[in-house]
């Protein structure tokens, strides 16, 4: 929860900086993406693959996660 805080921070603070803080914002956007992808499969290793999607928070979290993995590999984070 904690880190889920701390991103919503961060993201909030894009765009309201100036831009010679961008890079520290795209870093730290970074760095939570992979915690949040740890995250997921450490959960899917867990619980297994089948019981993970069962739960709809869960697939929730997966989609969000996604997204997130294609913005940082088609759009360069």
């Amino acid at each position: 929860m904690l880190c889920v805080f701390m991103n919503t921070i961060i993201l909030c603070l894009d765009g309201l900086l100036e831009e010679r803080h961008e890079n520290l914002i795209n870093l730290f956007n970074t760095i939570f993406t992979f915690i949040f992808t740890a995250d997921v499969v450490l959960k899917m290793l867990g619980l297994g693959f089948k019981n993970y999607l069962m739960d709809q928070y869960n697939q929730f979290d997966l989609f969000i996660v996604i997204l997130s993995l294609v913005e940082l590999i088609f759009l360069g984070g």
